[in-house]
């Protein structure tokens, strides 16, 4: 009889198929490791993820054929997850995604190489509007490796415990199943996103690319919105937030479909998997008299707190931008001295044309908030912005990432040196450890939001090789997929998701683990954070090095709830009523202006810094499962486009 640790060593599992020496193995790995279709990684016999209440936690089925190909393949939840007095997470909390490839055409840069890689993820039935999908079946050709991408949300009332299940994989008829251990902690997060964010989204890219044609780009203006508002729906159950929300501006004849599909999501009534997730930010899209309009209307609709007016971006030492800049300033706050108006710029240089006063929320880039030695930002800038957010509660300080971080050049182009290497990113041939580490450095910062320019900026030609090229790197501004019948199956059109939402998803979850133990132990948050990522440009680390930090978050906060406290916060995270931080109880981060007290137990906003890199390496056995850490305080990074519609 065969020893159980003998049947560990080898492959785990072969199946027999139709040709005399195929075979196929299985296995499991981490969410946050990127498999290449040559990479053979270590895996593990079995999926053990740890994951909150109301938290999404993802594993990865490695299939590798050898001999030959290996042809219809297919995979199920097989067993429901049970766990205490049979309690069960819906399989429809189970989804499966087939992962496919992008072809990168040039390295990003010395971090990333050339080929395929993992990014699009098409699932088998879809989560938007319950479509059977073509994910399965799926060929594995000979001496090459393909993934499974498998997730599960755990309820937010779910019963704490260990849960266990099964996936079969079926090879033409040979079945096998790969068992999955699930511990639900005592704990839960919010529906949204302690960490605000403002991505953005090109006002016509999804309807456009989706049907084609001419304004309004689908046959209603209706079927428009409704495409555009799936995109913004997607990224709220990735716990970020889409700040470009109309398609046409609220007023007038176009303020019924804005309020039919975008407003649900801003006051948290809409259709999302995270009950009561409401949009963090919202971008004042134009200027002039309709400055007056969005004011008015945010204030009617209960999102003035959130609505931001970003006119001018990266002005850097350019003196004419700096004075239009200022008068855009001085024309908001003429209307409400309240109103919000962002700027990506450091402090030196908004000091150098005086302008520090009229910004309210600051947005340094991460290499101008943490740089390297000899960049003329050398180290932590942080301290800068004190005496700044000091001088008006209202004022709040985000950060964003850039082609800074990999290389602004032109497609094609490559960009190296060790200057580019080591931080947070958004590029497809990154690890995925650097994809996730931005909410780990946002927390370390103390920064209270993230901005990112796009989502959707090569959306048209996203799955095309080499499609996705720009910025010396592939993938910048554009994390979904446009998901059309023709390509993924089904009937109706969706968005597909990237491996690299998934990781911001992550890095969101880990960003709120980092605020709940901080609440509890400061000392212990900030040690994890800073152990992990010391710099914000020393990120590339491993998958085990970054699911051992996230253990010791999870085990801090694991404790069983009194006898009569569920353990469970409430469905709607919600947003401060003042603007600032956001939380279970109207600002997690705490503080009349939504600043709580940062990693070190002070009163400005807090951040963390988390981006670990993923390699095909050894890993521990098993999958540690795990997303998001809290930050007692935020930062938000911002990209901003100025958009123009043409009707």
């Amino acid at each position: 009889m065969q020893k159980p640790a003998a049947a560990l060593l080898g492959a785990l599992v072969l199946f027999a198929a139709s040709e005399a020496h195929a075979a196929l193995s299985v296995g499991v790995v981490p969410s946050s490791l990127k498999v290449r279709p040559a990479d053979n990684p270590t895996t593990a016999p079995s999926a053990k993820i740890k994951a909150a209440k109301n938290e999404l936690e993802a594993f990865q089925i490695v299939l590798r054929a050898t001999g030959s190909d290996v042809a219809n393949v297919s995979a199920k939840l097989a067993s429901s997850l049970t766990g205490p007095k049979g309690a069960k997470i819906p399989d429809a909390n189970v989804t499966l995604y087939a992962e496919r490839y992008y072809n990168v055409g040039t390295a990003s840069n010395d971090e990333g190489a050339p080929g395929l890689w993992p990014d699009p993820l098409v699932p088998d039935v879809d989560t938007y509007v319950g479509e059977k999908r073509n994910a399965f079946p799926l060929t594995v050709p000979a001496n090459e490796t393909r993934v499974i991408w498998v997730e599960v949300l755990v309820p937010i009332d779910q019963a704490p415990g260990d849960y266990s299940g099964a996936i079969e994989i079926d090879a033409g008829g040979a079945k096998q199943s790969v068992p999955v251990s699930l511990h639900v902690g005592s704990f839960a997060l919010p529906s949204t996103a302690s960490l605000a964010s403002a991505y953005g989204m090109g006002w016509s890219a999804a309807p456009q690319t989706h049907c084609g044609g001419s304004f309004p780009f689908c046959a209603t203006l209706d079927e428009a919105n409704a495409i555009r508002a799936l995109y913004i729906r997607s990224a709220l159950e990735h716990r970020f937030t889409i700040s470009d929300t109309d398609f046409q501006l609220p007023f007038g004849g176009d303020q019924a479909p804005y309020e039919k599909y975008v407003l649900p999501l801003i006051n948290g009534t809409g259709p999302t998997r995270l009950p009561g997730a409401k949009l963090t930010t919202v971008v004042l899209d134009g200027g002039g008299s309709e400055l007056a309009q969005w004011i008015a209307y945010a204030k009617s609709k209960g999102f003035f707190d959130r609505l931001f007016y970003y006119p001018v971006d990266e002005p850097n030492q350019n003196a004419s931008q700096w004075t239009t800049f200022k008068n855009d300033a001085d024309a908001l706050h003429a209307v409400d001295p309240m109103a919000q108006i962002c700027l990506t710029t450091s402090m030196q240089n908004a000091q150098m044309f005086s302008a520090a006063s009229k910004i309210d929320i600051f947005v340094p880039v991460l290499d101008e908030m943490f740089g390297r030695p000899g960049s003329g930002y050398d180290g932590d800038q942080r301290s800068k912005y004190d005496a700044w957010l000091a001088a008006n509660p209202n004022h709040k300080l985000w950060m964003y990432q850039s082609c800074d971080q990999h290389g602004c050049g032109a497609c094609g182009t490559p960009s190296p040196g060790v200057e580019y290497t080591g931080w947070p990113q958004r590029v497809i041939d990154s690890s995925a450890v650097q994809d996730r580490a931005f909410g780990w450095v946002a927390w370390q910062e103390k920064v209270v939001g993230e901005l990112y320019f796009e989502t959707t900026y090569q959306l048209a030609t996203a799955w095309n090789s080499n499609g996705q090229c720009a910025f010396s790197g592939s993938g910048d501004g554009t994390i979904f997929y446009p998901g059309k019948p023709s390509i993924i199956g089904g009937t109706k059109d969706i968005p597909i998701e990237s491996i690299r939402m998934k990781m911001i998803r992550d890095g969101m979850e880990d960003y709120e683990y980092l605020t709940m133990v901080a609440k509890k132990d400061a000392h212990l948050a900030t040690s994890v954070a800073a152990a992990l990522f010391p710099k914000a440009y020393d990120c590339a680390k491993t998958p085990a090095e970054l699911e051992a930090a996230r253990d010791r978050l999870f085990a801090a906060l694991d404790v069983p709830p009194p006898a009569d406290d569920g353990g469970a916060p409430m469905p709607d995270a919600g947003v401060g009523a003042d603007g600032g931080g956001t939380g279970g109880d109207g600002g997690a981060n705490g503080g009349s202006n939504g600043t709580g007290g940062g990693p070190s137990g002070d009163s400005g906003q807090s951040g963390g810094c988390a981006i670990a890199r993923s390699g095909s390496g050894a890993l521990d056995a098993g999958v540690f499962g795990g997303s998001g850490l809290a930050c007692v305080g935020a930062a938000i990074a911002i990209v901003v486009r100025r958009r123009r519609r043409t009707r």
